[in-house]
């Protein structure tokens, strides 16, 4: 919650600065919000806290029992959230390693006298979360409504400062102290010559394996009630993981290492009815890769405008072509300066008529997830942005 989604505070948990606030004011739990300072981000955070007090005092049974509820089936998660968004808070927002060890290395009193003494700040980061995912869950209702469908894109790794790797370390390569003594990265390409050394913590393949992969099931829980579509960002990682040393500033050194990415895919499969995972088709895609999307019936997604991948367009799983693309990666250069504004023009228009021709059949579950609509007419340009919601998707 940092604003990058690969250093965030938890895997599961919404922004609260997305909160709205005129839905508050509508319920009766904020009677306005409060004179915007220069601060917005702590602005919108003691509005909230304000809300909260009201809520205590005037909200209804029936508003008091859908948090109860929410609080409870969102537990395996939620609590330590709230514990450590308050702890870390306490602490003057510095990260879990440095917290003093009882509460570091969560010793079970440490942890009850934590809960109790800040109980307070604990209901309030649930509340937030209750808030975030009813209001989400309307957002999401309107859109399917007007067609539209939302397109959620996981970062396969998370941040090592969060609630989810201080929770569960032993699903992550730390050391006694919590550090990680290998840490995620690509290899040297085309974008830099050393490599990109992202620092997030690598998972423990062998523990995670051990429960049947709980915790890629419970994170997945979370995304699939908020998106329709889920995007997974480094799927080549499920097949190998470039390995980095930790004490090493850059991605040269380092190794693949195997992940078993066949098992986990076959689990969630196993686990939800419907699974609707796109594959990042970027970085280096060796044939095992490939093998690993086809097998687990994930579709891979490519981009226009990739160094690796040229002009490929379209989403491909095994036995059909999904129509789906988007133009450009976030690192890369626009769309326009890529084919040059002419060429842009005459390849936008060829690739949309074919996107919007509509899936073939038949077609892989979880694809169709809707009609397809009309074709739109281009009389210009459509890539100035690398929007992917002219599918109706956002």
């Amino acid at each position: 919650m940092d604003g990058s989604p690969y250093q965030c505070l938890s895997a599961h948990a919404g922004n609260p600065l997305l909160i709205s606030l005129d839905w508050l004011v509508d319920r009766g739990w904020l009677d306005a919000p409060l004179a915007p300072r220069q601060d917005a981000a702590q602005w919108r955070r003691d509005c909230l806290a304000l809300a909260y007090q009201n809520f205590l005092q005037r909200a209804e049974r029936q508003q008091r029992q859908e948090l109860a509820g929410f609080v409870a089936n969102h537990a395996h998660w939620l609590e330590d959230y709230a514990l450590f968004i308050a702890l870390r808070k306490n602490f003057g927002r510095i990260g879990w390693r440095q917290w003093p060890q009882p509460l570091r290395d969560r010793e079970p009193t440490a942890l009850y006298e934590a809960r109790i003494s800040h109980a307070a700040a604990i209901g309030q980061y649930q509340f937030e979360q209750w808030l975030f995912f009813t209001q989400w869950q309307e957002l999401r209702r309107y859109a399917r409504e007007k067609g539209v469908f939302m397109y959620g894109d996981m970062p396969i790794f998370v941040a090592g400062d969060s609630a989810d790797v201080w929770a569960r370390r032993e699903c992550f390569l730390l050391d006694a102290e919590g550090k990680e003594t290998v840490v995620a990265g690509v290899p040297p390409d085309y974008f830099s010559e050393l490599g990109q050394r992202w620092g997030n913590p690598l998972f423990n393949w062998h523990c995670m394996e051990q429960d049947g992969f709980r915790w890629w099931r419970e994170r997945m829980q979370s995304q699939l009630e908020l998106f329709d579509w889920v995007r997974i960002d480094h799927f080549r990682g499920l097949e190998a993981c470039w390995e980095i040393p930790a004490e090493e500033s850059s991605a040269i050194n380092g190794s693949w290492v195997p992940a078993p990415g066949t098992a986990l895919l076959d689990s969630l499969h196993r686990n939800f009815e419907r699974l609707p995972l796109i594959a990042e088709d970027l970085g280096i895609i060796t044939p095992q890769v490939e093998a690993l999307r086809d097998a687990t019936r994930s579709p891979a997604c490519t981009c226009c405008n990739s160094p690796s991948t040229a002009i490929r367009t379209t989403l491909t799983c095994p036995t059909t072509t999904v129509p789906i693309a988007w133009p450009t990666p976030a690192p890369t250069t626009t769309t326009p300066r890529w084919h040059g504004m002419k060429a842009c023009r005459r390849n936008c228009r060829n690739t949309w008529s074919t996107i919007w021709a509509g899936p073939p059949t038949p077609c892989l579950k979880p694809w169709p997830v809707a009609p397809w609509p009309p074709a739109p007419s281009w009389p210009s340009c459509p890539c100035r942005t690398s929007s992917t919601s002219a599918r109706g998707i956002v």
